[in-house]
C-alpha cells in the first residue's frame, strides 16, 4: 500500500511539473511572425529550458545509480545534454541573443518539482515514466537538430547538427533499451 501511495504521489508530482513546464511555455509565448530571428530564439530559449528539465534528471539519475550499468548511461547522457547545450547557447549567441529569460528561469521550478520525482529504483513506475520523459525530450531535440541543419549555413561554427541528430537517436535507443529491459519489472508480466 505505501508503494501505490509513492506511485500516485509521483505521478501528481509528475503531471503538476509537466503543468508548470507547459505553463510557462505557453505564458511566455509570443507570436511574432514578422521577426523570424525572434521567432527562432524563442525556439531555442524553450529548447534550453527542456535541456534544464533533463539534465536535472539524468544528474539525479546518475547519482541515484550510482555504480551500475544504467548509472554510466546516465552520467554519458549527462555530458552529452551539457555539451548539446552549450551548442544551442552558441547559435544564440550568433543571433546575439542570451539564454537567459524569464521563462527559463521559471522552467526551473518546474524543474525542481521534476527532480523530487524523478527516478526511482529498477522496476518502479517512477522510474518507467522518467525514462518515457526523456524519450520524449530526446525526440523533440532530434526535431530542433533536423530544424537548424536547414539553417546550417547560418550557424556552421555551431555545430554539425546532421551528427547531433545521429546523436539523439542513438540516445533515443539507449533511453529506449533501458525502458524497455524495466517493463517485466514495473508490470510484473513475463517478457
Amino acid at each position: 500500500m505505501n508503494h501505490l501511495r509513492t506511485d500516485r504521489l509521483t505521478v501528481t508530482l509528475l503531471t503538476i511539473g509537466a503543468g508548470l513546464a507547459l505553463g510557462v511555455v505557453a505564458v511566455g509565448h509570443r507570436s511574432r511572425r514578422d521577426d523570424p530571428e525572434s521567432n527562432l530564439a524563442s525556439y531555442l530559449t524553450d529548447h534550453l529550458m527542456g535541456s534544464d528539465a533533463a539534465l536535472t534528471i539524468v544528474t539525479r539519475l546518475a547519482l541515484s545509480h550510482e555504480s551500475t550499468s544504467e548509472g554510466a548511461l546516465f552520467g554519458t547522457l549527462k555530458r552529452e545534454f551539457q555539451s548539446e547545450r552549450n551548442i544551442v547557447r552558441s547559435v544564440l549567441e550568433q543571433l546575439g541573443r542570451s539564454s537567459v529569460s524569464a521563462k527559463r528561469a521559471a522552467g526551473y521550478a518546474s524543474g525542481a518539482v521534476l527532480q523530487a520525482v524523478a527516478g526511482g529504483d529498477g522496476g518502479s513506475l517512477a522510474l518507467f515514466r522518467t525514462l518515457e520523459s526523456l524519450l520524449i525530450g530526446v525526440q523533440g531535440k532530434r526535431c530542433l537538430w533536423r530544424a537548424l541543419q536547414s539553417l546550417e549555413l547560418q550557424f556552421k561554427e555551431s555545430g554539425d547538427f546532421p551528427t547531433l541528430e545521429r546523436q539523439a537517436l542513438d540516445q533515443w535507443e539507449r533511453i529506449e533499451a533501458l525502458r524497455q529491459a524495466q517493463l517485466s519489472q514495473t508490470f510484473g508480466m513475463a517478457e
